[in-house]
């Protein structure tokens, strides 16, 4: 169980199952599937067969959470079928590194932002546009402050009207209902 600010976890699964759980929502996590998720809500993993063989990271800072919006605005934070080859190579890499006596920090976040950026790599482009992409970004990254759709139109120069059509075309929700999603 995690809650824990501007920290986010990259999980590979590379046999056994587990389950994750957030807003009441259940995703199973199987052989080859790579979870990515921000942990600033309570968030809970179980391995229910007590069998979970992983490669994880927990990464932090805000720099971090523009990768991660990224991420998940294309996943429902979970990647099916992926290849691991790089970032369980980075994971083990990490590990050495914080094995020697004299730590390197450029090393470290050089392979994290490697990692990440591999993760980003495996993501199919997105099928919305850049409006919808950067209307989606504000909504996850600021949804628990005070939001107005009207201010958000203002930030991308379109109107009310307008907007609210193009993303129900795209998402299939109004931004109203997906802010209530959120």
């Amino acid at each position: 169980k995690r809650e824990n600010g501007i920290v986010y976890l990259a999980v590979y699964t590379k046999s056994g199952e587990a389950i994750f759980e957030r807003r009441g929502e259940s995703i199973t996590l199987k052989a080859g599937s790579l979870l990515f998720v921000s942990l600033a809500e309570k968030t809970v993993i179980k391995a229910p067969n007590s069998h979970w063989e992983i490669y994880f990271m927990h990464v932090m800072g805000s720099d971090i959470d523009s990768i991660y919006r990224t991420f998940a605005q294309k996943h429902n934070y979970v990647i099916e079928n992926f290849c691991q080859d790089y970032f369980v190579s980075c994971v083990d890499k990490l590990c050495k590194l914080y094995k020697e006596t004299t730590i390197n920090y450029y090393d470290i976040s050089s392979l994290i932002y490697s990692a990440l950026m591999d993760i980003l790599k495996q993501s199919p482009p997105s099928e919305y546009s850049p409006t919808v992409i950067k209307a989606l970004e504000s909504m996850n990254g600021y949804y628990v402050e005070k939001f107005s759709i009207d201010d958000l139109c203002k930030s991308l120069f379109v109107s009310k009207y307008f907007f609210t059509r193009k993303f129900h075309s795209e998402t299939g929700v109004t931004p109203k209902e997906y802010l209530t999603n959120l």
